[in-house]
């Protein structure tokens, strides 16, 4: 499961996006409002939310490879979140 851990004081921002990055067949969803990253199958159901500190994740990005992190804005405490994952993220280039 995540472990997740409050790491830098991020900027407030004004509006509230959200973000997913494809991953080995899944989509990780910045879940606004509701405290958690959705993390949807190639089906498009739900097989894991991870929770957030606050309710207000605004975006995610995955981390070095073979770090297995996720970072997340967090809008509520105004925070960049390091949250542990079972994955790594697709290379940006190819």
């Amino acid at each position: 499961m995540a472990k997740s851990s409050i790491g830098v004081k991020a900027p407030q921002t004004s509006t509230a996006g959200r973000n997913g990055v494809r991953l080995n067949g899944c989509l990780y969803v910045a879940v606004y409002g509701q405290g958690h990253i959705a993390v949807l199958g190639s089906d498009g159901t739900v097989v894991e939310r991870i929770a957030t500190k606050g309710a207000k994740p605004t975006n995610l990005a995955f981390g070095a490879r073979a770090k297995g992190k996720i970072y997340v804005t967090e809008d509520e405490y105004g925070v960049l979140e390091a949250i542990d994952v079972d994955t790594d993220g697709l290379p940006l280039y190819r």
